[in-house]
């Protein structure tokens, strides 16, 4: 607090000098200036103090109005060892296992949709891109069957889905088996809708390990981060 009187008595001082001598043009500066310095602490400790008084509760839900939260990973592997991708049939089911309602009331604004094979090391270098196609069609069908799911293709889709109480879903690659080493199968997925990719995954590839990348592997980050995919380093150690 001293160094707060401090200020004060040389402001005062400085005005009663300003005050008893005759007005000249370097002393109309002076005061100005200090009128104005007296004005921006003023606003400033007004803010501060403003800022300080909300709880942590009330920062972090104004934090969650504004922004949307994101499910890292959403477990959706019963879709199709369960109901083996059948949406219409089971819609009412699977809205139910979803439980969307109370994603958007603890103000989640949207979540990553994995897709790919239900065995990765199986399915690597056989039937890895088509149990993805399966997984990604599935999830373009359920998204455009629940009303308050959207399938999300970049922020704005995000931000949409937040201001009108929806969830927004990305599609994620399960990792990076689900390319087959294909850049041309990666282009394609993109174009499909997919956002995220996950490199390794539960299962290595040829190109990427969790610790390392291959010439080709930096290639295959190179052509996500030319597209604007979204590289997901889960199963990584570096």
């Amino acid at each position: 607090m001293s160094f707060f009187h401090d200020c004060w008595d040389s402001v005062r001082g400085n005005v009663r000098n300003c005050l008893t001598t005759p007005l000249t043009k370097k002393r109309l500066l002076i005061f100005g200036g200090i009128f104005v310095a007296f004005v921006l602490f003023i606003v400033i400790l007004v803010v501060c103090l403003n800022g300080g008084s909300s709880s942590p509760a009330a920062q972090g839900s104004d934090a969650l109005n504004n922004g949307p939260l994101t499910f890292g990973l959403v477990d959706n592997s019963w879709l199709k060892t369960t109901y083996i991708n059948k949406i219409n049939e089971n819609l009412a089911k699977i809205e139910e296992k979803l439980n969307l309602k109370s994603y958007i009331e603890s103000k989640l604004g949207a979540m990553i949709w994995s897709v790919g094979a239900s065995n990765c090391a199986q399915a690597s270098q056989k039937d890895a891109v088509s149990q993805t196609l399966e997984g990604i069609d599935a999830a373009k069908r359920l998204a455009s069957s629940l009303g308050n799911l959207i399938l999300a293709s970049g922020t704005q889709d995000m931000t949409e889905a937040k201001a009108n109480s929806k969830v927004a879903m990305l599609i994620s690659l399960d990792g990076g088996y689900t390319i087959d080493s294909r850049l041309g199968v990666l282009r394609m997925f993109r174009d499909l809708g997919v956002r995220v990719m996950t490199l390794t995954g539960n299962c290595s590839t040829p190109w990427a390990s969790s610790s390392s990348l291959t010439t080709f592997g930096k290639a295959v980050v190179g052509e996500a981060n030319r597209m604007g995919l979204l590289l997901d380093l889960a199963g990584s150690s570096s």
